[in-house]
């Protein structure tokens, strides 16, 4: 569905707006099909509805990255052997079809920021992302285990359908969405300790401890 303005690279698909201008810095975020549980998402559209008309596609993203920071879901992304999987599609192409500025992994979403170049649509290359993992992913064995208890017509599902992304209007409104990028992990546990810096989780830009498991 598109819109009806002035900018043609607008448009809506299911809930959330997306702009999709080539050349243009994007902060990106997707998540995993579980992340949010239908109790959960009957909230968010309460909430959203309630919202004054020009605060609605605010209150949609601020309520669903509330929402995915709570842990909902198996947490499939906390896996290195998962995480590996998700990295390497980005690196792939980095320098080819986008760069790749920063990112991390979440148990339940991600976070990037990238720039596509011309050519390349947003939108194709996030397909692109989820397409080429998702069938890696649904034949291990941390996939079968965590979707064991899960209805049939579930098992075949590794992300949610969308996305919600932000164009970049400034070097200032980069550089705060770094920081958000780089300090999304704190709080989180990893190796048995809580994560008090970035660089202490090692999937994400802030860190070099990705690079041990490449």
């Amino acid at each position: 569905m598109f819109y009806r303005g002035s900018n043609k690279y607008c448009y809506k698909r299911r809930e959330l707006p997306h702009w999709d201008i080539p050349g243009v810095r994007q902060a990106l975020t997707y998540r995993l099909w579980d992340s949010i549980p239908q109790s959960e998402s009957k909230k968010i559209e309460t909430g959203v509805a309630n919202a004054k008309a020009d605060m609605k596609d605010y209150a949609m993203r601020r309520l669903m990255e509330e929402c995915l920071h709570r842990g909902y879901g198996s947490g499939l992304l906390r896996h290195p052997e998962i995480a590996k999987i998700v990295l390497k599609s980005w690196l792939d192409n980095n320098g080819r079809a986008y760069d790749l500025f920063e990112w991390v992994i979440m148990p339940n979403h991600v976070h990037l920021l990238f720039r596509p170049y011309p050519g390349y649509s947003m939108c194709d290359i996030i397909r692109t992302w989820k397409n080429s993992v998702s069938q890696i992913i649904r034949q291990t064995d941390l996939y079968r285990q965590a979707t064991r208890d899960y209805p049939d017509d579930l098992k075949q599902a590794v992300w949610s359908m969308d996305y919600f992304d932000r164009a970049i209007r400034s070097n200032s409104h980069f550089y705060n969405m770094k920081r958000y990028i780089y300090n999304n992990p704190i709080g989180l546990k990893w190796n048995g300790k809580i994560v008090e810096k970035p660089e202490d989780w090692p999937f994400s830009s802030a860190s070099t401890g990705w690079q041990e498991y490449l």
